[in-house]
C-alpha cells in the first residue's frame, strides 16, 4: 500500500529522491576530494621538501660528525629506505645572453646530493625538461626564472651566495635542467645545485648540512620512526646532539592540515545545509501526497486502519524516498571516486588528490540522507493521521 501511495506520483517521487541523491553525492564527492587534496599536498611536502621525518638542529647547521652519525643510525632501521643531507639558502643569479646580463635576486637554492636524493625523495622528478644535476658545475633552474631571464638549457649562469662571515662567493654553472612542479611544492622559482658545491661556496665543513631528510617505506610509520630516532640520536651525553630536532611529517604539516580540516568541516556544513533543503523538498512532496490522497486515507480509516497505521504508511513513503536517494547518491559517488582513483585529475594548480574508496566515507552521508528522509516524513504522516474517517469520506 505504501508503494502504491508513493508511485502514483512518480514525478514528485523522482524529484524528492534526486534531491536526496544529489546532496549525498556532493557530500561524498567534496569530502573525498578535499581530503584527497590534503593528503596529496602532504605527500608533496614529504616527497620534495621535508621527507617523512626531518632532522634539523636548533642552532642552525648539523655538524659533520652529527651528519655521519645520523646517516649510520637511520640505516639500521628496516623502515627507512633512504636519507640525505640538504642545505637551503638564497642566492643571486646572473644570466649571460644575447641581450646582455640579466639578474635575478634572492632565489631559493637547494644544495642536494644527486645520488642520495634518488632514494630519499622525488626531487629529481621536478625536472620537466633536460636532466637532473650530476656534477658540481651543473644547475637546475625553475621555469619561471628561465622565462624571465630569456635563458634555456645550456645557458651559463653566475650564482652568488654569502659564505661564513657574510663574504660573497660567486661561481658559474651551466643550466642542465628546468624544474617546474605545480601545486603546493612548486619549484618553478628555485635553483638546485650539488651540495658539495654549495658547501664550498658557503665555506662549510665537508659534511655539514642544514637538514637531513629521512624517507620511509610507509609514511604512516613516521611518528614511530621519529621516536625511535630520538631515543638513539638525542642523548644527555653531548651538548651538540641535544639540539637535534627530529620531527615526523605530521608535525611539519600540522598547521596546514589544521587549516584544511577546518575547510573540510565548512564544506561538510554546506552539505548539511543541502541535506536540510532536501528535507524540505521531501516534506513538500509528502504534504502534496497527503492532500491528494484524502479519499484513500478516509477509506483506510473506514476499514479499520488506526492513526498509527497511517503514520507508518507515510513514514514508509519517506523511507522509500531515502533508500532510493541514498543508493543512487552512493553509487554515483562510488563511480566518481573509483574513476578519480585510476584516472587522477589535478586540482588547485596541479595537486593530484590521493583518492581511495573508503566504505565509511560512503555510508555516513548515505545513512544521514536516509535518516533525514524518514524524519522529514513525520510531520506529513502526523497530518495524514489527523483526518477523521467521516471527514475524509466526504471527498468520494
Amino acid at each position: 500500500m505504501a508503494r502504491r501511495f508513493l508511485f502514483k506520483k512518480k514525478g514528485s517521487t523522482i524529484i524528492a529522491s534526486s534531491a536526496v541523491a544529489a546532496t549525498i553525492f556532493l557530500s561524498i564527492f567534496t569530502g573525498v576530494i578535499f581530503t584527497g587534496v590534503k593528503l596529496g599536498v602532504i605527500d608533496q611536502i614529504a616527497d620534495y621538501q621535508v621527507g617523512h621525518v626531518l632532522i634539523s638542529n636548533d642552532k642552525g647547521l648539523i655538524s659533520t660528525q652529527e651528519t655521519h652519525r645520523i646517516s649510520l643510525v637511520t640505516r639500521t632501521n628496516p623502515m627507512v629506505v633512504g636519507g640525505t643531507s640538504r642545505i637551503t639558502t638564497s642566492a643571486d643569479l646572473k644570466f649571460f645572453g644575447m641581450e646582455g646580463v640579466l639578474e635575478q635576486s634572492r632565489i631559493s637554492t637547494f644544495g642536494v646530493d644527486p645520488t642520495l636524493e634518488q632514494k630519499a625523495s622525488r626531487l629529481s622528478s621536478v625536472v620537466s625538461e633536460g636532466a637532473f644535476i650530476q656534477f658540481q658545475n651543473e644547475i637546475v633552474i625553475g621555469s619561471e626564472i628561465l622565462t624571465q631571464a630569456k635563458a634555456k638549457i645550456g645557458s651559463i649562469v653566475e650564482m652568488t651566495v654569502s659564505g661564513l662571515g657574510n663574504d660573497d662567493v660567486t661561481k658559474k654553472f651551466v643550466v642542465v635542467g628546468v624544474s617546474d612542479v605545480g601545486g603546493f611544492s612548486g619549484f618553478s622559482q628555485s635553483a638546485i645545485i650539488h651540495i658539495k658545491t654549495l658547501r664550498e661556496m658557503m665555506n662549510l665543513g665537508t659534511g655539514e648540512s642544514g637538514s637531513y631528510l629521512v624517507r620511509l617505506s610507509d609514511i604512516s610509520n613516521a611518528e614511530e620512526v621519529a621516536e625511535w630516532l630520538k631515543n638513539r640520536l638525542v642523548t644527555s651525553d653531548s651538548d651538540d646532539n641535544t639540539e637535534l630536532r627530529i620531527e615526523p611529517i605530521e608535525v611539519n604539516t600540522k598547521s596546514f592540515a589544521t587549516t584544511f580540516d577546518q575547510l573540510i568541516a565548512f564544506i561538510n556544513l554546506i552539505g548539511f545545509v543541502g541535506m536540510g533543503a532536501a528535507a524540505l523538498g521531501i516534506i513538500v512532496v509528502l504534504m502534496m501526497m497527503v492532500s491528494g490522497k484524502t479519499r484513500d486515507i478516509g477509506l483506510l480509516r473506514a476499514i479499520g486502519i488506526k492513526r498509527g497505521g497511517i503514520i507508518v504508511l507515510f513514514m514508509l513513503n519517506g523511507a522509500i524516498i531515502g533508500v532510493i536517494g541514498a543508493i543512487t547518491g552512493g553509487v554515483v559517488g562510488s563511480i566518481a571516486i573509483v574513476y578519480l582513483h585510476f584516472y587522477p585529475v589535478a586540482f588547485f594548480g596541479g595537486i593530484a588528490p590521493v583518492v581511495a574508496l573508503d566504505p565509511t566515507k560512503l555510508l555516513q552521508p548515505m545513512i544521514l540522507g536516509f535518516t533525514i528522509s524518514v524524519l522529514s516524513s513525520i510531520y506529513p504522516a502526523w497530518r495524514a493521521s489527523r483526518y477523521r474517517p467521516a471527514e475524509a469520506m466526504r471527498y468520494f
